[in-house]
């Protein structure tokens, strides 16, 4: 159910924030699939979960971080945490479980962050180095992006559940 008291950018915040929920229900069967298998013509469930943490790491955070800074409603550490933090991800050498949870770590602060900001921070264009995007356009594309991932997790994992409720082995490219 939508409270009707929030603003839009709480909104925002909040739907990025339940998007760490699903990682956290994700990141408990994720071993009970078989993630790095790749359908035909398709990106394995760790290829997906690998690129929503690159695109957060190396797109959408740093680009929402430019944006608060600019605006100067930051505070001056947060840099710090992203990009010289040595327990940083490598996706393509870490187990799945670890990269979920350096999503979830970057997830949640930016999402702390995001609270802090007043509403009007959301739709001010006057950052004129990211593509005149604002904090809004920018969390709507990283909420779209990660949904679309989602789902196609979700049907992917359906799949594996239906075809091994009826003993269909799935066809892969590995």
């Amino acid at each position: 159910m939508i409270n009707k008291n929030l603003t839009n950018h709480e909104l925002l915040v909040d739907d990025a924030a339940y998007l760490m929920d699903e990682l956290e229900a994700l990141k408990k069967v994720i071993t009970t699939i078989p993630y790095s298998e790749k359908p035909l013509g398709q990106d394995s469930i760790q290829e997906m979960i690998e690129s929503i943490e690159t695109r957060q790491r190396e797109y959408f955070y740093p680009a929402i971080l430019k944006i608060i800074n600019e605006l100067g409603v930051n505070d001056s550490d947060s840099e710090h945490f992203i990009f010289n933090n040595s327990n940083a991800a490598d996706t393509k050498s870490s187990n799945i479980r670890d990269v979920i949870n350096e999503i979830i770590r970057i997830r949640s602060k930016m999402i702390n962050m995001m609270r802090e900001c007043p509403s009007e921070v959301f739709n001010d264009s006057s950052n004129s180095g990211q593509n005149d995007k604002t904090l809004a356009a920018l969390l709507t594309d990283m909420v779209l992006f990660d949904r679309n991932q989602f789902k196609q997790i979700a049907e992917r994992i359906l799949t594996i559940d239906l075809d091994r409720q009826t003993g269909k082995p799935e066809i892969t490219n590995k």
